[in-house]
């Protein structure tokens, strides 16, 4: 499939929703982290990294499609553990490479 944008985002949090004329809409954001005046510490910084326009069978098939990535994550995650043999936390690379 062509892609018309090749500039990937990385977003953090779903800063909005709504469902408007059968139009799913999603904001997502992400934080930077902005040093403060006194440049001491790092201020977190909402911006607005994209927003989502869809119609309700896209929406639908985003929804499987997370829920199957997010139940695999937890497979994954509760597999490294049990190999951890003492409940420990997986370290993320090892969760990570057990989904590919």
């Amino acid at each position: 499939m062509r892609s018309i944008d090749d500039k990937p985002i990385f977003a953090n949090l779903v800063v909005g929703q709504g469902i408007n004329n059968g139009v799913v809409n999603m904001t997502l954001g992400a934080f930077l982290f902005s040093p403060s005046e006194d440049g001491k510490t790092a201020v977190p910084d909402p911006v607005i990294v994209g927003r989502l326009r869809m119609d309700i069978p896209c929406a639908r098939q985003m929804m499987a499609s997370l829920q199957n990535l997010l139940q695999s994550h937890d497979a994954s995650v509760a597999t490294a553990k049990a190999a951890n043999g003492d409940g420990a936390e997986a370290k993320p690379e090892e969760a990570e490479r057990s989904l590919n």
